[in-house]
């Protein structure tokens, strides 16, 4: 498959992971129903795609490195799911968009890839970016009286770390040599974070509604084709290109998604913050 299709399709499946958590949050379901939903159904297509005819063998490297994944995949959905509860769909995903930094960053230390002038620019731009928007959910979130600006501030902080992070393992696995176990890795993060969401849903009792299964049916399957296409193309290309590709198109979808549908309004601070996002999305990729 081209590299410019698997990255619209990434794109597009990243983008759906931003509107099924503000669907979600706006019809007051539980996120842990969806979330469990999501993984095992998950986990069951990467199980079934890896036995049934991918070629791949049982090796254990992948499988426990997919274990750690999971487990990071599972703390950035109930993170995801504050964020956009208390800074809007908008400053969730500008969030989760700038934290390609932190991928490029492990990229540059640990396996030299050296950034140009302009990447070293687009980082300082990145974080920059990060604060304007979180000051500017100060005035909305106050009105709504749920949490504190330094809340909501550390909320998106801690997003953009647990959302690079999960990006890190996708550029590790082909790093360690295990390239070709994909479907055996994405088995075990998934089947990981099922367990992770299915005993927190069993300690919690919350009740699901069909509502909550369609979603974590729809995030399932968007994750399965979204974070495969991620692992082809981490082997494929540098992460300077990956990440900030896959990152930017979801962040802008549903920055108009939000103030499209859910009228969620930046202001001045929030405009400066996507203004100043964008340059930076485009410096990382110089």
């Amino acid at each position: 498959m081209h590299l410019a299709l698997q990255l619209v399709i990434a794109v597009a499946c990243f983008s759906a992971f931003g509107v099924v958590l503000k669907v979600a949050a706006v019809r007051g379901q539980s996120p842990t129903p969806t979330a469990a939903v999501n993984y095992v159904l998950a986990a069951t297509i990467s199980a079934a795609l890896w036995l049934g005819g991918s070629g791949e063998s049982c090796c254990v490297g992948p499988m426990l490195l997919g274990i750690v994944a999971g487990l990071c995949f599972l703390a950035g959905f109930y993170v995801n799911y504050l964020a956009v509860d208390r800074a809007g769909l908008a400053g969730a995903q500008i969030a989760v968009g700038l934290s390609m930094v932190v991928p490029i960053a492990t990229s540059m230390l640990l396996w030299r890839e050296r950034p140009t002038v302009p990447q070293a620019l687009g980082g300082c731009l990145a974080i920059v970016s990060l604060v304007l928007l979180a000051l500017a959910q100060q005035r909305r979130s106050r009105a709504s009286a749920k949490t504190g600006s330094a809340t909501r501030i550390l909320t998106l902080v801690g997003l953009f770390l647990v959302q690079g992070l999960v990006m890190v393992f996708a550029k590790l696995l082909d790093e360690l040599g295990f390239g070709g176990h994909r479907w055996a890795y994405l088995t075990a993060l998934f089947a990981s974070a099922g367990v992770g969401a299915c005993v927190t849903w069993g300690k919690r009792r919350e009740r699901v509604h069909v509502l909550g299964v369609g979603l974590g049916a729809a995030f399932g399957i968007a994750n399965v084709v979204g974070t495969y296409m991620l692992l082809r193309l981490a082997s494929a290309l540098p992460a300077t290109v990956v990440f900030p590709v896959t990152t930017v198109g979801p962040m802008l979808v549903n920055v108009l998604l939000g103030a499209l549908a859910w009228k969620e309004e930046l202001g001045a601070a929030g405009m400066a913050g996507v203004l100043t996002a964008i340059p930076a999305v485009i410096a990382l990729t110089r």
